[in-house]
């Protein structure tokens, strides 16, 4: 069954080669115990090596059940060993990390076999040994017989044909030599036993059969022989074993890591501080960049996306007042030049603007762009030149325009007419009243009430209503107060809302002209007093009178006449439309901002629907001032404009709100498509055009942010490598100290691939314990980060690792560690077998 031809094994060693065997013929039996004597140095463990298949032969052949090995390859080797050979070694060569068990069911796992199955033959084994009751103990709790007994089990286990035993009784005392000897001879009834010894008084007692060796050459043979010719020799390899599972090395290397606690720790830990930092980073980053956001998306929907029917182009506008000059600006320093800003800006506004066909626009989106447009938007507000006219009837203060610019512009106009002014210091006071309130500020503008956005549900994720009874306006006569986080309104718009005596007014201003002291006005409210307020709205044509030069007269240019008629005349007008022309709208609820909204997109006090704008349209153009107007063969459009005229098909503006800030992207996309197809049909004159300078600066916010987080990232990455680079090294150090468990797989039957799992596991292993290591402290770290960052910000929990993050972290921390791990597995792939096995 095993027969070696003219075996000859050379070493080398530098320059000069070493003749190990010298030509060696020798046959063996299926069944003997044969014992191979001879001084050391002579050849024994090299001839054993080679029949074992560890090492391999220079020239000749070996011959296995009648297949030459000439043409074996290392695969074929591996299948010879596993299968073919069981090895009892001198030095026992168990792993000490398993027990002795998990010892012999090894050469199983390597074979394929389930489970169930080696575990059973394992404990086969160890029974027909006698070491039954030690199933659990690991091999140092064992004594020398012992632990060779477990060898011998791991040998037998898989069944093999052959038994190499090298010294089997070489370590142990006379009374365990006998206990092996015993079940060697024993074993050798069904099996080719050979022996490698320096005992011959063993080798004459239990061999069957002797054969010496002398400087590489047999010298005697006490029981030769030579099998009968067969007519054709199979020349057919044994089949491939299955290799060892990642499982499989997973478990070695686990149990190799946990006999290093301590150390395996460590440097799971030092493998963690950069997916630490990192970690840390990208919560930061990741909790700053949701922040953002939702600051964006809020923030959106009090900044959206203009369009006018008249745009500039601000980009050519910012280089003037950047300084940018073209080249063609640019001159010798001879003389002095005369830098024309102010003529190229009124240029520059000339040629820049443009107008925008809002009609057409309004008309596509509510018709064949309307579908694609609702993905992005979450309202979609139309601008109208429709002024909100709202009085208040107040028991102590009167008639009063609803709109503090006014009711302030009123005061203070009139307050020369009653309160001299004297000295230098009450005009430089006046003047400077007037200026802000008075004559310098808008009077006709309502800076106090505007549209509230057609999206209920977004609003309602800004806004809590607030008081009992408050509900949202729903109709076109009801509106809604908005109040602060404190509970307050300004008193500056509560006088304007008639909500504060007018007297007050007037003595807070003159103590102000005065150089003298106020006191706070301390006032208070119950929700119901704002509830059951109403106010009244006057169209704004029902101001105008027609005069007979055919222009129209405005009769609130009267309200700070110094002439007394004039200024009752305005009054009695005024009370007129306010008792028989005005539309009533009262208030239906109290709002204000929720703690988590980052921003509102209601800026006024006074907030009211689209519905609201829609009637007060419809009910001004309806008016007979407009209708004579509009039959006119010529109409006259400023005059259209002055009163307030305003189709509903034709905005003066259009407000696109984003869903989010990616919609925004889209959003322009959307106007573009939109210009290329009036393009593509020739209607040049439809184009859009606008500026989306919050875009860019909300834009410029989040790029800014990424690349702080990618710099850290970098930096931070770095320890991420150096710790890659030690655990590379601490693999190393592992193959250096497993270098004889090493071995014994290889013995067995484990191929090289299988070496290199075994420590791509380990890695893999590290890799792991880092990556959930860092996650784990860097959840525990984020807790007083998010303490700190609230303190230091007001930010709450802004720091949030996000889960697939988490993941990415973890995998990049194995594959860092895998990547690390390659060379010293290699390294360990290709060690030696019969080296290996010298280590201690």
């Amino acid at each position: 069954m095993l027969k070696l031809i003219d075996i000859t094994k050379t070493y080398e060693v530098g320059d000069i080669k070493v003749e190990a065997l010298k030509g060696i013929n020798l046959e063996f039996r299926k069944h003997e115990f044969v014992s191979i004597l001879g001084p050391s140095g002579c050849g024994k463990t090299t001839m054993l090596n080679i029949i074992g298949g560890l090492d391999r032969y220079t020239s000749g052949d070996l011959i296995v059940n009648g297949i030459s090995t000439k043409e074996f390859k290392d695969r074929d080797w591996d299948t010879y060993r596993n299968h073919s050979i069981g090895f009892v070694f001198q030095s026992y060569n168990l792993i000490a990390h398993q027990t002795v068990l998990e010892n012999v069911e090894l050469a199983l796992t390597l074979s394929g076999v389930s489970k169930k199955e080696r575990k059973q033959r394992a404990i086969d084994a160890l029974t027909q040994v006698g070491l039954k009751d030690k199933l659990h103990a690991k091999p140092n709790q064992l004594s020398g017989g012992q632990m060779q007994r477990v060898a011998i089990a791991r040998a037998l286990v898989n069944d093999p044909e052959i038994i190499l035993a090298d010294e089997p009784t070489g370590a142990l005392d006379t009374e365990s030599s006998v206990q092996v000897m015993e079940i060697l001879k024993n074993i050798s009834k069904n099996k080719l036993i050979i022996m490698v010894t320096h005992n011959p008084e063993l080798a004459n007692k239990y061999s069957t059969r002797i054969v010496k060796l002398l400087d590489g050459k047999l010298v005697s043979d006490s029981k030769p022989y030579k099998s009968r010719a067969k007519k054709e020799q199979n020349k057919s390899k044994p089949k491939a074993i299955k290799r060892m599972s990642f499982f499989t090395a997973m478990f070695l290397s686990l149990k190799n890591l946990l006999t290093k606690k301590a150390r395996t720790l460590l440097v799971a830990f030092a493998g963690s501080i950069g997916i630490i930092g990192i970690a840390l980073v990208l919560a930061i980053s990741n909790g700053f960049s949701t922040y953002v956001n939702k600051m964006q998306q809020e923030t959106l929907s009090s900044y959206p996306v203009q369009l006018t029917n008249a745009s500039y182009d601000m980009a050519s506008l910012m280089k003037i007042f950047l300084n940018d000059k073209s080249e063609s600006d640019k001159h010798d320093n001879d003389k002095v030049y005369t830098k024309d800003e102010l003529t190229d800006m009124l240029s520059k506004f000339n040629t820049s603007s443009s107008k925008s066909d809002l009609k057409s626009f309004k008309q596509y989106i509510e018709t064949d762009g309307k579908e694609e447009l609702d993905k992005y938007t979450s309202a979609v507000q139309y601008v109208y030149n429709a002024p909100i006219n709202a009085y208040y009837n107040s028991s102590s203060n009167g008639l009063i325009s609803a709109n503090a610019t006014t009711v302030f512009a009123d005061i203070i106009s009139s307050y020369p007419l009653t309160h001299p002014l004297d000295t230098q210091d009450k005009q430089t006071r006046y003047y400077l009243l007037n200026y802000m309130f008075g004559s310098g500020s808008s009077y006709y503008s309502n800076e106090f009430w505007s549209e509230m956005l057609d999206n209920q549900s977004l609003l309602q994720s800004q806004y809590e209503l607030v008081g009992e009874g408050s509900r949202w306006a729903t109709e076109y006569n009801e509106i809604m107060i908005v109040i602060d986080e404190n509970n307050e309104i300004s008193d500056y718009t509560l006088y304007g809302l008639g909500l504060l005596n007018q007297s007050d007014l007037e003595n807070l201003l003159d103590n102000y002209i005065n150089n003298r002291d106020s006191e706070p006005v301390g006032a208070t409210f119950e929700y119901n007093d704002l509830l059951n307020m109403e106010y009244k709205i006057i169209p704004e044509s029902d101001f105008y009178e027609k005069q007979a030069d055919g222009t129209y007269f405005d009769i609130r240019s009267l309200r700070n006449s110094a002439n007394t008629d004039e200024i009752a005349r305005y009054k009695t007008k005024i009370q007129d439309l306010y008792d028989n022309n005005s539309v009533t709208i009262k208030v239906a609820g109290l709002i204000k901002a929720r703690e988590d909204a980052s921003n509102d997109s209601i800026k006024t006090v006074i907030a009211y629907n689209s519905k609201l704008t829609k009637y007060m349209i419809d009910l001004n153009n309806n008016r007979q001032i407009i209708q004579d107007i509009l039959q006119a063969e010529t109409t006259d459009l400023t005059a259209l404009g002055m009163l307030g005229y305003a189709d509903l098909s034709s905005p003066d503006g259009i407000y696109l709100y984003p869903v989010d800030f990616e919609s925004k992207n889209k959003i322009s996309d959307f106007i573009t498509n939109y210009n290329n197809i009036q393009i593509a049909n020739g209607n040049e004159d439809k184009v859009i055009t606008y500026s989306d300078t919050i875009g860019v600066m909300m834009s410029s916010i989040s790029t800014i942010i990424s690349a702080i987080t990618y710099v850290l990232i970098a930096f931070v990455g770095v320890s991420l490598v150096v710790s890659s680079i030690m655990i590379g090294i601490i693999t190393y150090i592992s193959v250096i100290e497993r270098t004889k468990e090493i071995g014994i797989l290889r013995s067995i039957g484990a191929s090289k691939k299988d070496i290199k799992r075994v420590f791509t596991a380990e890695s893999f292993i590290i890799g792991l314990s880092s990556g959930v290591f860092g996650i784990v402290i860097s959840l525990l770290l984020i807790l007083p980060i998010n303490i700190v960052l609230k303190h230091f910000t007001g930010l709450i929990n802004i720091a949030t690792l996000p889960v697939l993050g988490a993941i990415i972290l973890i995998a990049i921390s194995i594959l860092l560690t895998l990547i690390a791990g390659l060379f010293p597995a290699q390294i360990a792939a290709k060690k030696d077998p019969v080296i290996a096995l010298r280590e201690n």
